[in-house]
């Protein structure tokens, strides 16, 4: 993260239990009241968003992390809850983080802004994040992928997602991967109906044109 990517963005602090202290000394008179007149004891995951000085915008917000081990790291579960928790805006992680942490964090974020949207686009405004520095953006983009291609199956209702259109989301994945796909739909009732990815891995799904599901068996 440079100068310019992180100018104009909130900073997000994760606070222990046992750092709640140095951090409040550090910190303006203002936001120490703020601090505790909420009673913010850095629970673990519970969230405080701190008022401007002028009182008319967001200066940032604190995480929680309770209390925690001296090499404690973050992980994505430390960031997913945050984009429908905060206002919106652009936000950016306070600190150093290792490069796992740091790809951690932001692909927390990522899964926690996913929504379905087949049927209703979303009119929500969520904040967004600036990768704090070491961020595997490429990573962070393919798991998001594969993890919101996961997410859209599973939250299709079964009306909209028999073994046809199931197949058809194979072929899509394959054709975006350079694979080779076979689908080979039977139509009696013996379990011969086979759905095959080639490359990199071989997948396996079989149905019969009656949309029953059957045991997968060796091609």
């Amino acid at each position: 993260m440079n100068e310019a990517e992180a100018s104009g963005a909130k900073p997000l602090w994760l606070i222990s239990e046992q750092g709640l202290a140095a951090w409040l000394e550090v910190q303006p008179l203002a936001v120490r009241s703020w601090v505790r007149s909420h009673g913010f004891q850095a629970e673990k995951n519970r969230l405080i968003v701190i008022p401007s000085p002028g009182g008319d915008g967001i200066a940032g917000a604190a995480l929680g992390l309770g209390p925690t081990p001296d090499l404690f790291e973050p992980t994505l579960w430390t960031s997913v809850g945050l984009p429908d928790r905060l206002p919106p805006g652009r936000y950016r992680f306070t600190g150093t983080f290792s490069a796992v942490a740091a790809t951690h964090l932001t692909l927390g974020w990522e899964y926690g802004s996913y929504r379905f949207t087949r049927y209703r686009k979303s009119s929500i405004e969520l904040p967004s994040l600036v990768a704090p520095t070491g961020t595997d953006l490429e990573y962070v983009r393919l798991a998001n992928e594969a993890l919101s291609e996961a997410r859209d199956l599973i939250n299709t209702p079964a009306n909209d997602l028999g073994p046809a259109e199931l197949g058809e989301a194979v072929q899509r994945l394959a054709l975006q991967h350079e694979a080779e796909c076979r689908i080979i739909v039977s139509t009696s009732a013996a379990p011969t109906t086979r759905m095959t990815l080639i490359a990199p891995e071989d997948a396996y799904l079989y149905y019969t044109d009656s949309n029953t599901w059957q045991s997968p068996a060796p091609l």
